[in-house]
């Protein structure tokens, strides 16, 4: 899904798009974790762009969150994205981030 999410934003801003997705502060990306709080990841990243809900999967998770933004411009390609999915008690439950630079 997530890989998904990057190709698609790099192939629309290479057909010229300027913008994809929604900005949001990826600086804590990589400290989410298992149990936060659906509060505490709105305090780092803000409202998603957009929200799943998911059959229970192994690890109980029922609802996924996914930010994504990228930009392009003649000199260069940036896209970021971050997946957190969140148990029933809203705790999260997995999380994944990626960007890319061209």
């Amino acid at each position: 899904m997530l890989t998904r999410s990057i190709i698609l934003c790099c192939f629309l801003l290479g057909m010229g798009c300027a913008n994809v997705g929604r900005p949001f502060e990826s600086e804590h990306a990589r400290e989410i974790k298992t149990g936060q709080s659906q509060s505490a990841t709105i305090s780092w990243f803000g409202e998603p762009f957009q929200t799943v809900t998911m059959t229970q999967t192994e690890k109980g998770c029922v609802s996924r969150w996914i930010y994504k933004y990228g930009t392009s411009s003649s000199e260069k390609t940036e896209a970021k994205a971050l997946v957190v999915d969140f148990d029933p008690s809203g705790a999260v439950c997995g999380s994944a981030y990626s960007e890319v630079q061209q």
